[in-house]
């Protein structure tokens, strides 16, 4: 691979790696790394020989016309729609698909999922390229003379915009009005949702205010550039092209209406005039576009579905002194996922049914009852050897537990310091564990080989099949306080669902503690715990020798349901690649997870596994559950990831003044609030607060002796 990278870089495509075998990013940043520089190239595939390859759009001067032939679609019988194409590059896929590679001249075309049936045009973002091999099958190039992209297709992907309002005789005082509207926008800041307010106040020049490509842009440089932090380089071509695509992305955004922002009266320019007070925010702006703002947020009931899954629930909440849903469905899936391990997958892509649900909230609102409602039903069904123990402290530990168990559910409770610390420098052990899980969340359709250890007796340690479900529990800020961006990108936050209540609960009165599971639910979870496919009778139900041979039962997906995944798919696909929303990287599973919900949740609507079927109903109902966890814990991390430690020290050290209050803080005070800070590290921050004019240091008259006191200073 390392040679064919090297080539691309000669060409002047920039490329980073995938992993092996995957179209997902090995590196951290995706295609946001990608480079022509030799030296990292040969550094990047030095280190991962079988690594596939990945080939930046944009910033290779790239589009590419991709046709899919999924299912009932064949994109190729779509080609003529597109006139005649030039001969240029042109790569076959694995899934027997191909990517038509084009040269961009000037401005890339907006992005255009469905050009037409079964092909998309991919201005942005990457494409996988060859020798990469996906399923076993390679990429490899049909042709590889390049040509432009035809102007016919440049027209197809334009956004069909509604009749110019903008007159000759008025473009002077629109272009007035909106640079002074402009001047309102929240200007854009790194790491804090920088791409989608530049994106907003791009929106609001092109649909709002109705202007040209050109004047929008000019106004963007002049008068919204300069406020941003950083500003974009106008010297540097990436980030000139990289500010200009979000004019491009605007232009290209369904919305309701346009010129929304253009008044009838004269358009008066005094700021002064109530006309002022009328203008549209960056926040209405984005509620105006439909495409990436359908997050649904489940109320109850809808947090309840039907079946086993939903009685389980109910049976949770009847038996809980301060009732909280999200908790009690979070623990029903997980109840449920773990007694169908190794026993069902879905008929859309294999999916299991391992989830890592995490039940997020304050302290004293209910987390810990679902936890020993869990493991009370897997008792009760004769699945109680399932249950693992209630922490680990190394890699070594699950795959003990795995090879001996390969279903295992384990009941976390305060997890959140736990397992926000894995990945740290400091703990070698528990930095073992995140890679880990991760690998055995992605593990079920395979086998999943252990590492070589030295005085076990099976060097060659594997087990086919695994099934890993956790339920574990967690404070709001111990887990949002241990994140750095680095692990926002590893791919661990993706494979878990965050349950989060901000709600304190109420109090029941209830006197059911839950020690008598109604019959309809023990009679069915003894059932799932039981069942044994026909072909796998000669062994034990839960022994690792039961998944030698792969016995699942395929559970069937009907055709609207397997359509809904897809476009959740495509959806959440991007998300991620183009950094439509915060924390865009939460994205990267959220198909998967849906689909393995769908699939639990179904199974739990039926006696007999083998009659079972998902519909439409259960994915929708698992693409709004799983939507709801994405964001919920988007917006909970997203004033709070840093970039380092220091960072998050520092966060740490303001918040403490901050509480303090008018009062402040002594350093004495401070020193014991902060404590596993380290002195001259807590010295450094103080400073670095004082000198960015957050904080004041002050000396006081204590009782016995003047006293340092750091005040927290707003604005």
């Amino acid at each position: 691979m390392l040679n064919d990278a090297l080539q691309y870089a000669t060409k002047g495509w920039y490329v980073f790696p995938l992993r092996p075998g995957s179209k997902a990013p090995l590196v951290a940043g995706g295609f946001k790394q990608a480079t022509v520089d030799s030296t990292q190239i040969t550094s990047w595939w030095t280190a991962n020989p079988t690594a596939n390859i990945g080939i930046a759009l944009d910033t290779s001067g790239l589009c590419v016309v991709d046709v899919d032939t999924h299912g009932d679609i064949n994109g190729f019988e779509s080609l003529p729609l597109l006139g005649d194409l030039p001969d240029t590059a042109i790569a076959r896929t694995p899934s027997g698909g191909a990517h038509y590679v084009f040269q961009n001249e000037g401005t890339p075309p907006p992005r255009k999922i469905g050009l037409v049936t079964g092909i998309d045009l991919l201005a942005n973002g990457y494409i996988v390229a060859a020798p990469s091999v996906i399923d076993g099958l390679p990429y490899y190039w049909e042709s590889e003379t390049l040509d432009c992209l035809p102007e016919q297709v440049r027209q197809m992907a334009a956004p069909k915009v509604k009749k110019q309002q903008i007159t000759s005789d008025n473009h002077h005082q629109i272009r007035h009005r909106a640079s002074l509207w402009l001047e309102k926008c929240d200007a854009a800041h790194e790491g804090q949702a920088g791409h989608s307010k530049l994106l907003w106040a791009a929106q609001g020049l092109v649909n709002g205010f109705m202007l040209s490509r050109a004047d929008s842009l000019s106004l963007l440089w002049s008068n919204y550039n300069p406020r941003c932090v950083p500003s974009w380089n106008t010297a540097d071509p990436i980030q000139v092209r990289e500010f200009e695509r979000k004019v491009s992305e605007a232009e290209a955004a369904p919305v309701k209406s346009r010129g929304w922002l253009i008044q009838d009266d004269g358009y008066r320019t005094d700021r002064t005039t109530r006309k002022t007070d009328n203008f549209a925010t960056p926040e209405q702006i984005a509620e105006l576009s439909v495409a990436y703002d359908n997050i649904v947020t489940l109320e109850e009931p809808s947090w309840k579905p039907s079946g086993l899954v939903g009685d389980i629930m109910q049976y949770i909440l009847d038996t809980a002194q301060i009732p909280q849903p999200k908790y009690s469905i979070a623990a029903s899936l997980a109840v449920v996922g773990t007694l169908l391990g190794q026993k069902v997958k879905s008929g859309w892509k294999n999916g299991r049914t391992n989830l890592y649900c995490m039940a997020v909230g304050g302290t004293s609102t209910g987390k810990d009852h679902p936890i020993s409602m869990a493991e009370r039903i897997l008792e009760q069904s004769g699945a109680g050897e399932l249950i693992g123990g209630t922490d680990v402290t190394s890699d070594s530990a699950i795959e003990k537990r795995i090879s001996d168990h390969p279903v295992t559910f384990y009941p976390w409770d305060e997890a959140g310091h736990t397992l926000g610390g894995f990945g740290s420098q400091v703990d070698n052990h528990r930095a073992t564990v995140v890679p880990t899980l991760m690998k055995l969340w992605s593990a079920g359709n395979k086998t999943y080989r252990g590492k070589d250890r030295a005085g076990r007796d099976n060097s060659s340690f594997s087990i086919k099949h695994p099934c890993l479900t956790i339920y574990g529990t967690g404070s709001t800020d111990k887990i949002a306080s241990s994140l750095r961006k680095d692990q926002l990108q590893d791919g661990w936050l993706p494979r878990c669902l965050y349950f989060i209540s901000s709600d304190l609960g109420t109090l029941s009165d209830t006197l059911d503690t839950g020690h008598i599971i109604p019959a309809l639910i023990l009679d069915k979870c003894q059932g799932f715990a039981q069942f044994v496919n026909p072909a796998a009778t000669a062994v034990s139900v839960f022994s690792a020798q039961a998944v030698d041979q792969d016995w699942t039962i395929t559970v069937p997906i009907d055709t609207d349901a397997k359509n809904a995944l897809k476009q959740f798919f495509i959806e959440a696909r991007d998300i991620q690649q183009l950094g439509k929303l915060d924390n865009c990287e939460l994205w990267g599973k959220a198909a998967e997870q849906a689909d393995r919900i769908a699939l639990i949740v179904a199974c739990g609507t039926f006696h007999d596994l083998r009659d079972a079927k998902i519909t439409l109903k259960e994915v929708q109902w698992a693409i709004a559950v799983v939507r709801y966890c994405i964001q919920s814990f988007s917006d909970l991390i997203s004033d709070k990831v840093v970039e380092n430690d220091f960072e998050r020290n520092l966060k740490m050290v303001l918040e403490k003044i901050k509480r303090a209050g008018r009062r402040g803080i002594t350093k004495h005070e401070l020193t014991r609030a902060t404590r596993a800070i380290k002195s001259f590290e807590r010295i450094d921050i103080l400073k670095t607060l004082e000198e960015g004019h957050d904080i004041i240091i002050d000396q006081q008259d204590k009782k016995t002796r003047p006293a340092t006191v750091y005040i927290f200073k707003p604005g």
